[in-house]
C-alpha cells in the first residue's frame, strides 16, 4: 500500500507480471473491466491516479495480508474523489508476485463525477490567491491569466465556504485569471433556519 500511496509506478510494477489479471467491478456505473499483464496494471493506475488527485480523504481501514495463504484483503476508500468503498483481493504467485488482483468499487453515483471538487477543502488547504475590495465589492482573485479570465459567481452561501476559492486556484492553476466577486456583500444563506417565535 506504500507504493500506492506514493503513486510510484516504478515500485508498484515489480508486484505485476504478464501472467496478473486486475478484474474491476465498478457496483455504482455496472461495469466490469479487466486489465491483463504488467502493461494493464500499468494502464490500470495510470488511470486511476488521473482520478485521485487528492490523497486527503484517504483512508484504508482494513489491510489483512496471510502469507501462508498468500493472499491480502485490503479496505479503503477516498470519498472526497469519489470513491466511496472499495474492496481489492489479492492472490499471488509462490514467488510473492500478483496472479490475481479483483477490485469491487463504489463510486459516487455520476451527478457527482468522481473527479469532481471535494465539496470541502483539506482541513490543511491554503488559499493561493488573495482578497481585495474594488469600491464596495470584496472579492478574490488568483492567476496570471494566460489562457484567459474567469469569473466565478460563489452560491448563496457565500465565497467563504466550500471550496469556493479551491475551484478558483485549481483554475487559476490551468493557466487562467480568476476573480471571484462577492456579490451577496456578505450577507449569506443562513446555516440554520432562523428560529420564529
Amino acid at each position: 500500500f506504500g507504493a500506492f500511496g506514493a503513486k510510484s509506478m516504478e515500485k508498484i510494477l515489480l508486484d505485476y507480471t504478464d501472467e496478473s489479471v486486475i478484474s474491476v467491478f465498478n457496483a455504482t456505473t455496472q461495469n466490469k473491466e479487466v486489465f491483463k499483464g504488467a502493461e494493464g496494471a500499468k494502464k490500470f493506475f495510470e488511470e486511476l491516479w488521473g482520478v485521485l488527485k487528492d490523497y486527503s480523504t484517504l483512508k484504508a481501514p482494513v489491510n489483512d495480508v496471510d502469507e501462508k495463504s498468500r493472499m491480502v484483503f485490503l479496505c479503503w476508500s477516498c470519498k472526497g474523489m469519489g470513491y466511496e468503498a472499495v474492496t481489492d483481493s489479492f492472490f499471488f504467485t509462490p514467488d510473492f508476485k500478483i496472479l490475481r488482483q479483483n477490485i469491487h468499487v463504489v463510486t459516487t453515483p455520476s451527478c457527482c463525477p468522481p473527479n469532481r471538487c471535494a465539496l470541502l477543502p483539506p482541513s490543511d488547504y491554503k488559499a493561493k490567491g488573495k482578497e481585495g475590495k474594488l469600491g464596495k465589492l470584496n472579492y478574490y482573485d488568483v492567476g496570471t491569466g494566460e489562457k484567459g479570465a474567469v469569473i466565478v459567481v460563489p452560491d448563496v452561501f457565500g465565497f467563504q465556504s466550500g471550496r469556493h476559492k479551491g475551484v478558483c486556484d485549481e483554475l487559476a492553476g490551468k493557466g487562467y485569471y480568476v476573480i471571484m466577486p462577492d456579490f451577496f456583500h456578505g450577507s449569506y444563506f443562513p446555516k440554520e433556519p432562523e428560529k420564529k417565535n
